[in-house]
């Protein structure tokens, strides 16, 4: 989701329901700030101990919490209230823009099945977004806990959500595979650690920097956030990828 957009809506929908809202800003701010990965596996797992010349971000255990479990397949029913709270912010976010994105701006022909279920929850992304958080207010209320799924709202946005999912792959398209397998070969080739583990240490601009170039060599690499923080992989030591080690 964008930033700015992103944080108002989910420090918004804190402080409402009784959440951190430190918490929520502070994730969104290392989530979306300047050279920062965008995705769970990036800088602020288990690597995130890389940073400032292997010092570490003296990130809050619950902070890494809920920007791993924030999105994706990591979820846990036991998390805090806070990670519950940024998967249905985060939804919230970037679903209307892209109605606006896709459906105004691209100029793509909207079904009549998704323009009614869109226009349920107003005329506008601004009335649509206020609606979302509205409902999610009052069934937390209801429930006692974060929660948007069980109201009739809720499983309005949840089918809404599916409609947009299948038009995603109408409208872009990304050879991912070809990207990674580039950005792979490259960081394998330059032999200075774990392939796997240089790319969840990469920033999206780095990756697009080794993906579009069309020579890839130390020059190239040394324009990298990564380069930074590459001569602290020896004295680290060994990272199990697989273990996001939220306590060190």
């Amino acid at each position: 989701m964008n930033g700015t957009r992103g944080l108002l809506i989910a420090t918004a929908a804190a402080f409402i329901v009784g959440c951190s809202v430190g918490l929520m800003g502070g994730m969104l701010f290392m989530h979306f700030g300047p050279g920062m990965h965008g995705g769970p596996g990036g800088r602020f797992g288990s690597s995130g101990r890389f940073e400032r010349r292997g010092c570490g971000l003296n990130l809050t255990h619950e902070t890494l919490d809920v920007m791993m479990r924030h999105s994706g397949r990591l979820i846990d029913p036991g998390m805090s209230q806070e990670a519950w709270l940024l998967r249905y912010t985060d939804k919230f976010s970037y679903i209307f823009h892209d109605v606006n994105d896709i459906f105004v701006r691209m100029r793509r022909p909207m079904q009549s099945e998704l323009k009614n279920l869109v226009n349920l929850f107003g005329e506008n992304q601004r009335e649509r977004t206020t609606t979302v958080i509205s409902g999610l207010v009052i069934e937390s209320a209801e429930c006692k806990r974060v929660s948007f799924e069980l109201s009739e709202l809720g499983r309005m946005f949840s089918k809404l959500r599916d409609l947009m999912y299948e038009i995603y792959p109408h409208v872009t398209r990304q050879n991912v595979a070809e990207c990674m397998e580039k950005i792979y070969d490259f960081l394998t080739m330059l032999s200075i650690g774990d392939p796997y583990l240089l790319l969840a240490l990469m920033t999206d601009k780095d990756a697009l920097l080794i993906a579009n170039s069309v020579m890839s060599d130390q020059d190239l690499f040394n324009q990298t956030a990564l380069c930074e923080i590459s001569p602290h992989l020896e004295e680290i030591g060994k990272v199990d990828l697989c273990d996001p080690c939220l306590d060190w």
